[in-house]
């Protein structure tokens, strides 16, 4: 590195610090790489959920969400009224396993932990899920109610 100038030196390490630095963005956010599948999932209210939190299955990360958006309760083509949709980027492995009847709701990681969308994947008679289908989110306070009646 004797002959080369300074400018040189200086250009080389702005370089190699940027390389660095995408390799520990890669490492540390895996799905920034992963292909997936969009599922969208209807709410009423999705609580304090935020695009980028984690969507679970049995405590295992199967995706994220990637957007949520105010639908206003306008009537989608099957006559469901949801205000909210919030769409979802999941693995592929995990597409054969989830079917037409799963239940998503929002869910906490501890007392004071951030939200998370958790699921569970339904029945295995029912159809998995084909690629426009949208899931209608389990309102976890009617279902708590239901329980302790």
């Amino acid at each position: 590195m004797k002959g080369l100038s300074l400018e040189v030196r200086v250009g080389l390490l702005i370089i190699s610090a940027i390389a660095l630095f995408g390799v520990f963005v890669m490492v540390l956010n895996p799905d920034s790489l992963s292909s997936g599948y969009k599922l969208d999932v209807l709410f009423n209210n999705p609580g304090n959920l935020q695009p980028g939190a984690s969507v679970n299955i049995g405590s295992v990360r199967i995706g994220r969400v990637d957007k949520i958006e105010y639908l206003g309760g306008r009537t989608l083509i099957d006559g469901r009224r949801p205000l909210i949709k919030v769409t979802t980027q999941l693995n592929d492995e995990v597409r054969s396993t989830i079917h037409q009847d799963a239940r998503f709701y929002v869910t906490s990681t501890s007392i004071v932990g951030e939200s998370i969308l958790a699921g569970k994947v339904g029945a295995s008679l029912v159809p998995t899920l084909t690629e426009s289908f949208a899931i209608t989110a389990v309102l976890v306070f009617a279902a708590f109610l239901a329980v302790f009646r």
